[in-house]
């Protein structure tokens, strides 16, 4: 069998796609970590945080 994974190494169109699951899953993890500390204090945090974690939630397949 043969492996064809190493052959995008170093191709910069494969960059962006490596780069979304980075910037989602860290958007993620800030909104989780937000939204119980903002939940009574910062209505506006915890809002943006709820839109962001139903977001993912949307687009999980």
């Amino acid at each position: 069998m043969l492996d064809f994974g190493g052959l995008n190494v170093g191709d910069p169109a494969c960059g962006p796609s490596v780069a979304l699951p980075c910037g989602c899953g860290w958007a993620l993890s800030v909104a989780l970590i937000a939204l119980p500390y903002a939940q009574h204090t910062g209505p506006t945090i915890a809002a943006a945080s709820r839109r962001i974690i139903e977001a993912m939630l949307d687009d999980a397949p």
